[in-house]
């Protein structure tokens, strides 16, 4: 079952950080706090699953870490400019974090475990170093804040347990 694996795993992971390790900022050259009309403009975000995981384990394999990437990003697009023009892209704010985790037990490793861990847990441990980014970014560009919202999880479909028949 994945969700007894998942929290196998998680029990077997203890945080350490979370590091940008890639950034970028593009802004058209006319764009300013000056020509950013807020309700003019869209918000895209772009982000999903984790790309890649990595471990890190010492000679003996007694002791680990696990480092997990994950990449996103957010742009502000004028809707009233065609995705292929010029112009249509204002600005964009992307970045890749590393997730670095302690792995308590190398034996318990498990691809499976890991990379769901990775499309569910590493987005919570990222996003509000995420959110501070975006918003400080702005900041410094000097244009208004974009709101990264919270990261919310999507419900799962609860799973009917099998109920044994009586015989007759």
């Amino acid at each position: 079952m994945v969700d007894s694996l998942l929290i196998k795993t998680a029990k077997n992971l203890i945080p350490i950080g979370i590091f940008l390790r890639h950034s970028d900022i593009l802004t058209q050259e006319d764009f300013n706090r000056h020509t950013c009309e807020e309700g003019e403009l869209e918000i895209q975000f772009r982000g999903g699953p984790g790309s890649e995981y990595k471990a890190l384990l010492d000679e003996s394999n007694k002791e680990g870490v696990m480092l997990f990437k994950l990449e996103t990003g957010v742009r502000l697009v004028d809707p009233n400019i065609k995705e292929d023009e010029d112009g249509h892209v204002k600005m964009e704010i992307s970045a890749v974090f590393e997730a670095e985790y302690q792995l308590i037990n190398p034996d318990d490793f498990n691809e499976d475990g890991m990379s769901e861990f990775l499309n569910t847990n590493v987005h919570h441990h990222v996003w509000p170093y995420w959110r501070e980014y975006v918003q400080s970014t702005c900041a410094r560009v000097g244009i208004p804040e974009i709101t990264i919202p919270f990261r919310i999880p999507q419900p799962q479909p609860k799973k009917k347990k099998a109920t044994p028949k009586k015989k007759s």
